[in-house]
């Protein structure tokens, strides 16, 4: 199982256009084909993964930033319902695992990706995937998967 830190590598559908007069200058990125290929498995039920609901915040906060309320909307309702991955919500059992595993270097971390890892540890997931930089450093090497794009 996978733990996905999805926000720093995937481009969701209609995540680019907008509701607003803005439309026109919407850009929409290629999704990597690493990342497509690693979203087929999971679809396909050949793997599955877990995303913490920070996670889908961090996504929504794109669309948002941009003033594209709908589109936010559009990329939550996406992953709570792609296939083959579970969204962990914060509970007190996802922070029992804060700090516990000694082979993450808690202490690189931001807050929110604590979070993110912990709600991982929580599932039993045996690899996350992030491009993030601090997320990257903090975790051992045999537990992380890059998609650079």
């Amino acid at each position: 199982m996978f733990g996905m830190a999805i926000y720093t590598v995937v481009e969701y559908p209609n995540f680019s256009t907008s509701c607003s007069d803005n439309a026109s200058k919407a850009t929409t990125k290629t999704v990597p084909k690493t990342v497509r290929n690693g979203l087929n498995m999971i679809e396909m039920g050949d793997a599955s993964a877990v995303l913490s609901i920070v996670s889908v915040a961090e996504v929504m906060q794109g669309p948002i930033k941009k003033g594209h309320h709908q589109n936010a909307q559009e990329v939550k309702n996406y992953l709570l319902n792609f296939p083959n991955i579970s969204c962990q919500e914060i509970t007190t059992d996802v922070l029992e695992h804060i700090g516990r595993n000694t082979l993450i270097c808690w202490s690189k971390l931001r807050t929110i990706d604590s979070l993110i890892i912990a709600s991982g540890l929580s599932n039993g997931v045996e690899l996350f995937i992030s491009n993030d930089t601090h997320f990257k450093k903090a975790i051992p090497q045999n537990l992380a998967l890059s998609f650079n794009t």
